[in-house]
């Protein structure tokens, strides 16, 4: 059912529009750059940080900062992330749906062999 509605006509003309239209690298100014970096910062954070307090916590043997380090963390995490997000603004959907049109279309689109 889904190969059927990804090779349905109006798809296949978005898929084909999208990525044959490109992006736009002027447009990657240092706002973007910098939303996009904080958006990779916050998955370092949001997996890393409370792994990190994990380790404390047992080297401490204090469970409740383990508890509390590793929940600030996660949602600082997610704070770090919306900023990004806020930062990047539209360009992020235009680079997403560029992305998406062009992994679309290499899977489905393209024959191999």
């Amino acid at each position: 059912m889904f190969r059927t509605f990804i090779k349905s006509k109006k798809i296949r003309n978005w898929i084909e529009s999208v990525s044959e239209k490109g992006l736009d690298r002027s447009k990657l100014t240092t706002r973007i750059k910098i939303g996009l970096l904080l958006i990779a910062l916050s998955f370092v954070i949001g997996w890393g940080g409370p792994a990190v307090m994990a380790v404390i916590a047992v080297w401490t043997k204090s469970l409740k900062t383990g508890l509390i380090g590793g929940s600030a963390l996660y949602i600082f995490s997610w704070v770090v992330w919306g900023a990004g997000m806020l930062l990047t603004g539209k360009a992020n959907y235009d680079f997403g749906r560029y992305f998406l049109a062009k992994y679309l279309k290499k899977k489905f689109f393209t024959r191999t062999g």
